[in-house]
């Protein structure tokens, strides 16, 4: 009956929990009324489950409002059953759920009373993988504790210097910020101030709101958890069920989650009680719910306060958390994850939750959800109240019951190997124990207050105990790339930890009683390994029989047991110092089972790392062993120093020895095992290494002290590397203010970061044997310190490093101590180890062994040094003499003294390669050898250091040792420093220190007496503008290809005779002289192939260039326009031509602002060595990871290595042209334009009769050819983006006047906006007004160097000087090679075409850009004289303000196309004084860069020497000069008189042509960037415009802020990528700057080539994080922004990032 009455209950309230709203307010008694009976309130309720909420439905509101919790449960029931019956769809269903869960019909009124109840004080934000979050340690109370980027920003983090990182989440989590749970108070950003008292937020809502919020929700739980249970409907017969099909299953799940996810958002109250109906119980906000006093869940037991209604739900569905956990459809856990995650915010709901994680913990385990785990386990195991709740268990299975059984449970072993295999979730599990260990009062419950969870932590030990077991092979490969080893390493680390948790747990008020039981309790679990069962004896020591390097058994690397068990001991001899270690470990304890793991390690270790186990140049084991070295080596070193302190030293070091294969009696030279040589080297290294290990007894500030001198000692390091490796062996360490006192930091420049380089006097703790140095890392450090040695003077600067000073100084007082931590020191005293010592040194003097190093004749001499340091000096007394007798007496094998003088002292008898024959020699004597040898023989040289220091300690024990030394070593002097006081020494050190400086004053005054006065007042430029600064030299500048001179143009034209501007208008034909000059120094040049200079013109001399098609100077136009004057856009209709103007389109030709952009890379290469070696490089194959594609007839330079594609023909075949008769007007006459222009046919008649005679076609042929293809190859990708419809005489010219202005472009001086580039503060790079065009200024532009380590380099031009010379020799080239072109394939006509464009009678002369008139009418003249120089550039200065004022009444008066007809009259009556004044200024800057092209011009085409310079374009005085400007105003009387003027005023009107608008355009600049990286990385999570998702890889053009997927292939199309189809719209064609939205670099796209530029976005250190996976913050870098901008502007992007990158911009 129970059952039944159950089963009614939870039809009914199926039907009501899959709703789509928030909160809302509905206690308004507005809303009451009276209503019909109780078949009419239902007959209203089937009404009000439509689609539309129409104006009846208040009817069904007022029932509501007045109907009892029993009625609106019978209709929840009812509604139900509709959906169940498929009479109502689950769209409809919510609707009317909406009603009743909101008691309102305006939802959003409702949303707000709720909202109002109780405001949020938790963030509560959630995210999925690859979001941005970030954790502060000063904040957080867990370690993993986050918050989102909004409060991050919004809080006192950054502001008050907070230790905070930024993070990438790998599953997801929520923000804890207003979480006491996690976050501290101070933390919270502004946005979530948390109450004094949090009270229940379900306190203050009304009855009937909060009866059907909890009632709709329970309805909407059960339809979840019964449509995806059909066994539990069918088990309970429900007649009226519709079949679900198992899409519609998924359907209405995903509706109901998605419904309660966005109701829980509306408010804290509705969160809560959705939080007590999944729960199943009364949940407190204050945190006084226990587990024993659960209190039950609101109207599941009648009772006077819900009018006796009760309606609970199944007890298989109880609480439903636990099934909706259970449910396996990933997709149903991904949508249920969220709300979860939203809830677990609150403490309340993290306390409910629990009680259920226990028990479905085990399940979630699995493989399929070990996800979920990684989710949900950080925030409840982070919160100290919860996790001690449900760990400190008097009976049942609590947090660590239940982990543990987990854990094991999921261990599974390979039926054939028996080994353990590991994966994710087993790493997932023990993460978690390590999180909820972190708490302290639950480290030391499982350690000491339950034997339970610490029986299991110890077998877990065990189980993961040699996970990674290997065997060395002989014959085949050892497999080392075993795919558990990362999980069984990073189960290792994690036990690591844990077991370093629970450690630290115990303090010193715990009893020493129960610390030793506590040892004895874990001693018990100690395995012993097979290898120990069976020993043999060794110099009276049992040892194994196996050896490892000979494949008779295995090693792991993997030892968890050992080292929980080695620093319980250390931290409870550290608590407890003077109870004896002995006393600690349980009697019969057998420690060499304990140590023999650990000696393993070290041996395959030191093995591996010479190489012994790494077969066919696999370098994957090195690695492993690496990175165990970084996280494992010192704590394992530190344990077995710990252990031999209790074994005995002989039997330790016996043992020990034997598994290194170094065995009595020493053999260098063994023909059986020539391959193990290494054996000794590798058996003292390990006993040095423990010897000097003090990671337990150095406080953390010298440990970290003494970590980073090893780390910084090899070369200044970065610190991305520094904080790598300390985070490996420390992740707690705080390492940054010693970093400061021990290194200098060195700024960053160019794109390298800035690094630290220790400091001189801090090579005093360098330590050759430092465990984290192999034998290849050790090359480095041990350079840098022989480097230091030599520059700092020191004795013998190639002499090996003595042991560290702490170590030295802290041997003497370790000897002369009680504790028994300190035995290991006796190593000195074991007569084993100073025979074998001694035998090495024996060996190497006598024999040749087969490896210097591999000998361990260098380990053997450290050893004695430490040895010495042991020495006790005996009293100074004549009782205590040296037994010379007994010690000069010669044994035959080690002694037993068990004493390291007597032993040094002691003779042994050692065979000799002559059979029968021995020679008797000590430690002393052998060593006296080696120093006579180094100092009579010159060998040995980087040992003496350690033999002098032996000698002299051992010489200060006793006057008779250093009488027999002095008498074998006449050299030795014995040294009397030590015994001067540390005054003297200061005293000393200062004397000297003064000596030095008086001589360096000296030698300074010396040298500032020889500078003269002259010198240093000579200027860079001599020009009366310039202000001259003392003492600044004139730097030499760059030679070129063509000229050996560096004279700046404006000194030379002083005096130089073939200046023009200071020659008469006849003078001769400088164009002439420039030619010559031209020829004579191509003269000069070789091949770079075949090295010689000779050539013809069937095999000319070929400058080497790169072309490209640029569109720079339209796009700057045209957005210029676009922003300032738009109305000129309406006449600019082809004004962004695709294709280039065919030959007919004379004006468009002249006019066409985008064109190829041409640089020589300035080496020369004769045509038939060019076909020879394009031959072999095109019939290479082409591969994406190439800097250039040989199918578009691109080929490196042989020399340089620059990218090429076309050669420019050199060779100039000299004509004789007769010079023209003279003008009988002067050139700065304007009437002379109509003689001129007469002058002209006549010219042209005798050029045309000199050019058929002509061979230059021979050598400008294959040019045109080879020009034509390569157009063509580089647009192929499809016909629409064909560039040039056809070449004509004109598109040639057209090249060489886009050359001179994209040079003028690139060479004007950064304003102060661009400027602010270089500024301390990072200012953004774009949107500003100001006209760089206006920056001509008369002084020179000084460079400065700031301090910002973010911001250090400083620019002035965006060319190079380099770039600006080449650009000027490519083209003074160019001219040549077009002038001969155009002389054989222009005709008389063509040319007398363009004349008759001047006077007017053609073309409308008014609508050309002048300046390409300028190279037009230079080219076709070939031979221009002086006076035609004159006469053309005054002509085209006069066109250029008559059309600048064309320009300024087109925008003054709207010209439409039936007031073009009488422009002339417009002009006249324009063109008064007002507005010829009033334009001056204007005039003036607008003129600014056609003078400087014409300057260029006028130096490429008459200059030679290669003297111009970017500075000398930045000189007002000497522009007008080079060109006799007298003044601005003159220049426009001249134009206005023009006598031409009204035929082309005239002309203009008839061809109804638009003039050429003279716009003073600025250059190009990048979108406004945000400050930091985290703010891209939010700030452009939006959709793209092409497929309108949020891709997950996205990038923002930098030109026109555009978002474009990137990495995807929803936007590519034909296999090309969105990212390269933009750059064919955008402004700058085929070229495409792209920052990366989710990683900071910058996608740079040419066509079909990429390059990825990492330094937009450095941290404070000047690194770049490309991956984002350091945290530091991204700081937007505007010098290396500048620097990109620079390239992009002067063109050099190939010259930049060629090295960097490959042909895959089409597929990005």
């Amino acid at each position: 009956m129970g059952n039944n009455n159950s089963h009614d209950r939870h039809n009914r309230s199926t039907a009501n929990n899959n709703n789509n709203s928030n909160s809302s307010n509905t206690n308004n008694n507005d809303h009451l009324s009276s209503s019909g009976d109780h078949n009419q309130q239902q007959q209203h309720l089937h009404q009000h489950t439509g689609s539309a909420l129409i104006p009846n439905h208040s009817e069904f509101l007022q029932f509501l409002h007045k109907a009892s919790f029993q009625e609106i449960n019978e209709w929840l029931l009812k509604f139900k059953r509709s959906l169940y019956s498929n009479n109502v769809t689950i769209d409809d269903f919510l609707k009317g759920i909406d009603i009743v869960f909101y008691l309102d019909l305006d939802f959003k009124k409702a949303k707000d009373y709720y909202f109002n109840l109780s405001k949020p004080i938790f963030c509560s934000k959630v995210w999925g993988a690859k979001t941005m979050f970030y954790r502060c340690k000063t904040c957080a109370l867990s370690p993993n504790s986050s918050i989102c980027f909004d409060c991050f920003k919004a809080g006192p983090h950054e502001k008050e210097g907070h230790d905070f990182m930024m993070s990438f989440a790998s599953y997801g989590g929520s923000c804890d910020c207003g979480s006491l749970d996690s976050w501290k108070k101070s933390g919270f950003c502004v946005n979530h101030v948390h109450p004094e008292v949090d009270l229940d937020p379900t306190v203050n809502m009304n009855a009937q709101n909060h009866f059907t919020t909890h009632l709709v929700t329970r309805h909407l739980l059960l339809i979840l958890l019964e449509i995806t249970r059909p066994d539990f409907i069918n088990r309970n017969k429900m007649a009226y069920r519709y079949e679900f099909k198992k899409n519609e299953i998924f359907e209405y799940s995903v509706k109901i989650i998605k419904w309660l996810k966005e109701v829980i958002e509306v408010g804290r109250s509705i969160a809560h009680v959705v939080s007590e109906e999944l729960c199943y119980q009364k949940l407190d906000t204050q945190e006084r719910q226990s587990l024993d006093n659960i209190l039950p869940l609101p109207y599941t037991k009648a009772d006077e306060t819900n009018q006796q209604f009760e309606y609970p739900i199944p007890l298989e569905f109880q609480p439903p958390l636990e099934s909706i956990l259970y449910l396996s459809n990933t997709e149903l856990q991904s949508q249920y994850l969220m709300m979860f995650l939203f809830l677990l915010c609150e403490h309340s709901f993290k306390f409910g939750f629990s009680q259920t994680y226990i028990k479905v913990y085990e399940y979630l385990c699995q493989k399929e959800s070990i996800d979920i785990i990684f989710r949900f386990s950080p925030q409840v195991f982070s919160v100290a109240s919860i996790s001690e709740k449900f760990s400190f268990v008097k009976s049942g299975n609590g947090f660590l019951q239940c982990i543990f059984n987990s854990l094991f449970k999921h261990f599974v072993r390979s039926p054939l190997t028996n080994q353990l295999s590991l994966d994710k979730h087993h790493v997932g599990i023990i993460s978690d124990l390590k999180t909820i260990l972190q708490h302290g009062s639950i480290a030391h419950y499982s350690i000491l207050g339950n034997r339970d969870i610490l029986h299991k932590y110890v077998t877990l030990l065990n189980l993961v105990q040699g996970g990674d077991s290997v065997t060395r092979r002989t014959i085949s490969h050892v497999e080392y790339e075993d795919h558990d080893w990362v999980n069984f390493f990073q189960v290792d680390t994690e036990l690591k930890e844990v077991s370093q948790i629970l450690i630290n747990s115990i303090t010193d008020k715990d009893s020493l009683e129960s610390l030793i039981e506590l040892v004895k309790f874990v001693s018990g679990y100690l395995i012993i390994e097979e290898d120990l069962q069976d020993l043999e004896l060794y110099y009276n020591t049992p040892v194994t029989k196996k050896d490892l390097f000979k494949c008779q058994k295995s090693v792991s690397i993997f030892l968890p047991f050992q080292r929980f068990y080695g620093l319980l001991i250390h931290k409870i001899k550290k608590l407890y110092p003077n109870q004896p270690l002995k006393e600690i470990i349980p009697t019969g304890f057998k420690l060499g089972a304990l140590v023999y793991p650990l000696i393993l390690a070290q041996v395959f270790m030191h093995q591996v790392n010479s190489t012994y186990w790494v077969r066919n140049d696999d370098i994957n084991l090195k690695k492993k062993i690496y990175v165990y070295s970084l996280f494992c080596l010192e704590i394992d070193l530190s344990i077995i120093q710990l252990l031999s302190c209790i074994i005995d030293v002989n039997e330790f070091i016996i043992f020990s020895s034997k598994e290194f294969g170094a065995k009595l009696p020493v053999v260098l030279e063994d023909l059986h095992e020539s391959d193990y040589h290494h054996r000794y080297n590798h058996f003292l290294k390990y006993i040095i290494q423990i010897f000097q290990e003090r990671y337990c007894f150095m406080d953390p500030d010298s440990l970290t002290k003494y970590v980073l001198v090893q780390i910084l000692c090899s070369k200044p390091k970065p610190h991305s590397r520094i904080e790598s490796i300390m985070g490996y062996l420390d992740r707690e360490s705080k390492y940054e203010h010693i970093l400061k006192l021990i290194s200098d930091e060195q700024p960053p420049s160019g794109d390298n970061p800035a690094t630290y380089k220790m400091k001189s006097e801090y090579w005093k703790y360098f330590n050759i044997y430092y465990p984290l140095y192999s034998p290849y890392i050790l090359d480095d450090p041990l350079q840098s310190f022989f480097e230091y040695k030599k520059n700092s003077n020191l004795p013998y600067p190639e002499s090996l490093p003595l042991p560290p000073l702490f170590i030295m100084e802290g041997i003497e007082k370790e000897c002369n101590s009680d504790s028994d931590l300190f035995n290991f020191l006796k190593f000195v005293n074991s007569d084993y180890l100073q025979y074998m010592c001694t035998s090495i040194l024996n060996q190497f003097i006598n024999y040749v062994p087969t490896s210097e190093i591999g000998c361990g004749i260098n380990d053997a001499l450290y050893f004695i040094v430490l040895s010495t340091l042991c020495i006790k000096r005996p009293p100074t007394d004549d009782n205590n003499d040296i037994e010379w007798e007994i010690l000069d007496t010669p044994l035959n094998s080690m002694s037993n003294h068990f004493d390291p003088i007597k032993c040094i002292l002691q003779t042994f008898r050692f065979p000799t390669k002559m059979e029968g024959v021995t020679t008797h020699n000590s430690t002393l004597g052998l060593l006296m050898v080696m120093y006579n040898q180094a100092k009579k023989e010159n060998i040995h040289i980087d040992k003496l250091g350690y033999i002098e220091f032996c000698l002299e300690k051992l010489s200060s024990y006793h006057p008779s040792i250093l009488e027999r030394i002095q008498s074998k070593c006449p050299a030795f002097k014995q040294t009397t420093t030590d015994n001067k006081s540390a005054a003297s020494k200061l005293s000393d050190a200062k004397k000297r220190q003064a000596e030095i400086m008086a001589k360096f004053a000296q030698q300074q005054t010396k040298f500032l007496e020889n500078i003269s006065d002259e010198d240093e007042d000579e200027s860079y430029y001599d020009t009366s503008s310039k202000t001259n600064t003392p003492g600044f030299k004139s730097p030499a500048l760059p030679m070129t290809p063509t000229t050996g001179s560096s004279t700046p143009l404006g000194k030379q034209l002083e005096n130089d005779p073939m200046d023009i501007s200071a020659q008469s208008p006849n003078a001769g034909c400088n164009f002439k002289n420039a030619k010559d000059t031209f020829i004579q120094n191509l003269c000069s040049q070789n091949c770079v192939l075949c090295f010689e200079g000779s050539q013809n013109d069937r095999n000319p001399l070929s400058l080497i260039a790169f072309e490209q098609f640029s569109k720079l100077i339209s796009y700057s136009k045209n957005s210029f326009i676009n922003r300032y004057h738009k109305d000129l856009e309406k006449y600019l209709l082809n004004s962004t031509h695709t294709g280039f103007p065919s030959k007919k389109e004379f004006i468009d030709s002249l006019n066409y602002q985008s064109s190829l952009h041409i640089r020589s890379c300035g080496h020369y290469i004769h045509k038939k060595c060019y076909d020879t070696y394009f031959f072999k490089v095109g019939s290479q194959a082409t591969t994406e990871y190439d800097h250039y594609h040989s199918s578009r007839r691109e080929f490196l330079c042989p020399l340089c290595r620059r990218v090429a594609n076309i050669i420019l023909p050199a060779f100039v075949e000299q004509k004789n042209i007769p010079p023209p008769p003279p003008i009988p007007i002067k050139p700065t006459n304007s009437v002379i334009y109509p003689t001129w222009l007469d002058f002209m046919k006549k010219r042209f008649k005798d050029l045309d009769a000199s050019n058929v005679e002509s061979t230059t076609s021979r050598n400008t042929k294959f040019f045109v050819e080879l020009f034509e293809t390569v157009t063509q190859v580089n647009n192929t990708v499809q016909q629409s983006l064909l560039l040039f419809d056809g070449f004509s005489p004109l598109v040639y010219i057209q090249i060489i006047c886009k050359n001179i202005e994209f040079l003028e472009l690139a060479s004007r001086p950064l304003n102060s906006f661009e400027n602010s580039y270089n500024m301390n503060s990072n200012n953004n790079l774009i949107n500003n007004n100001n006209n760089d065009a206006t920056t001509t200024t008369t002084t020179t532009t000084t460079t400065t160097t700031t301090t910002n380590s973010n911001n250090h380099y400083k620019k002035n031009f965006p060319i190079t000087n380099d770039l600006f010379s080449r650009d000027i020799h490519t083209i003074q080239t160019l001219f040549h090679l077009i002038t001969n072109i155009n002389s054989v394939s222009m005709n008389t006509k063509s040319k007398e075409k363009i004349v008759d464009v001047i006077r007017g009678k053609s073309e409308s002369l008014l609508s050309i850009d002048p300046f390409s008139l300028f190279i037009t009418m230079n080219s076709i003249l070939e031979q221009p004289t002086t006076d035609d120089s004159e006469v053309i550039k005054n002509l085209v200065l006069e066109i250029f303000v008559i059309q600048f004022y064309l320009t300024i009444i087109y925008l003054e008066n709207d010209i439409t196309k039936k007031q073009m007809k009488t422009i002339s009259a417009i002009f006249q009556q324009n063109i008064t004084e007002s507005t010829i004044s009033n334009n001056l200024s204007k005039l003036e800057t607008s003129i600014q860069p056609f003078i400087r092209c014409l300057c260029i011009s006028f130096h490429c085409l008459y200059s030679t020497p290669n003297t111009l310079t970017k500075e000398d374009l930045i000189d007002k005085e000497l522009l007008y000069s080079t060109l006799k400007i007298q003044s601005i105003e003159s220049l426009v009387s001249k134009a206005l008189k023009n006598p031409l003027l009204n035929q082309w005023l005239a002309q203009l009107e008839s061809k109804k042509y638009e003039p050429y608008f003279i716009v003073n355009f600025t250059r190009p600049k990048f979108i406004k960037l945000p400050n930091t990286f985290e703010e891209v990385f939010v700030g452009y999570s939006k959709e793209c415009q092409e497929c309108k998702t949020k891709p997950e890889n996205s990038a923002v053009c930098l030109l026109c802020d555009t978002l474009v997927c990137i990495k995807a292939n929803c936007c590519t199309k034909h296999g090309i990528s969105e990212a390269y189809r933009h750059t064919l719209r955008c402004g700058s064609l085929k070229m495409g700057f792209f920052l990366e939205t989710k990683s900071p670099r910058i996608d740079i796209i040419r066509d079909y080539r990429k390059s990825i530029y990492h330094n937009s976005y450095l941290d404070q250190y000047g690194e770049a994080d490309p991956l984002l996976e350091r945290g530091k913050t991204l700081i937007r870098n505007d010098n290396n922004l500048q620097e990109l901008w620079n390239c992009w502007i002067s063109h050099s992007i190939e010259d930049r990032f060629l090295s960097t990158s490959t042909l895959t911009a089409r597929v990005l």
